[in-house]
């Protein structure tokens, strides 16, 4: 490393193999360098008189710039250094941008079902779509697909001895399996009894099945109520049966459920 004077504000900085041909010690001094070299005199005098000429109207900045030598942004950051900017002061004509000096001003309409709010945003926001975090988190929700959406309704359900499940489609699977229990297909079954660790150092390192049912001829399996199967449940599924090939898993998904819920929902009190 090497220690160097920035030409620009004097600040002592220490130039790497990465950067060993920066002149200053940032990318804002750099612009104010301009073309390589400081302001002069006579260019600092000059650049003074074409503000004030200017004082009540629109700046050229790329004349100024021209007429300087130096570049648009190296302009604005030594007028601003000086303290001889308006902040008032209507902004130059930008030939690129469209813009005469006034605020651009975007009005939507937000796509939240629950909102249609009509909706303002300057030119840092134009590429917001939603009015609010809030409004933005619903309409992701909404977009979810609608496996997910299903499964989303946790809480307690009082049919079933007041026990948590995570979603609807976990406490109906629950009341087929006191179904089958009462017709002595099984002879019981347990919620989340217990959890599978990975001997992995990273990404997914355990998996906790939803259902373990003791069937009437001695065996065991473990159901899993899967709606959506996203990438995270995959690996998690994967890893499951790479590290625990003796245990048995069956998974529930969408079309099983559904078509579960079409035999049997109208038989079992409570489904939701």
């Amino acid at each position: 490393m090497e220690n160097r004077i920035c030409p620009v504000c004097n600040k002592v900085w220490q130039s790497t193999p990465d950067n060993r041909r920066n002149q200053t010690c940032s990318q804002s001094c750099g612009n104010a360098l301009g073309s390589g070299t400081p302001w002069t005199d006579v260019q600092l005098g000059n650049l003074k008189k074409l503000y004030i000429e200017h004082e009540n109207g629109k700046i050229p900045i790329n004349d100024v710039a021209k007429l300087l030598n130096k570049t648009p942004s190296a302009v604005r950051y030594k007028a601003h250094k000086l303290g001889i900017t308006d902040p008032s002061r209507p902004r130059a004509h930008n030939p690129k941008s469209g813009r005469e000096g006034t605020a651009v001003v975007y009005s939507k309409i937000c796509p939240n079902p629950s909102c249609g709010k009509v909706f303002e945003v300057g030119s840092s926001g134009k590429h917001q779509v939603c009015c609010s975090r809030r409004c933005s988190a619903l309409r992701r929700m909404s977009q979810t697909p609608s496996g997910l959406r299903v499964r989303a309704k946790s809480g307690r359900r009082a049919d079933l001895n007041d026990r948590y499940f995570r979603s609807s489609w976990e406490a109906n699977y629950a009341r087929y399996l006191n179904f089958l229990r009462f017709h002595g297909v099984i002879q019981g079954w347990e919620y989340e009894p217990k959890t599978f660790y990975f001997p992995i150092k990273r990404g997914n390192r355990h998996y906790t099945p939803d259902f373990l049912v003791y069937f009437s001829d001695g065996h065991v399996e473990w159901h899993e109520i899967k709606g959506y199967m996203d990438d995270n449940s995959r690996v998690k599924l994967k890893r499951f049966s790479k590290f625990y090939p003796e245990e048995r898993l069956t998974l529930v998904d969408k079309t099983a459920y559904n078509q579960l819920s079409k035999d049997v929902s109208s038989l079992i009190p409570n489904w939701e």
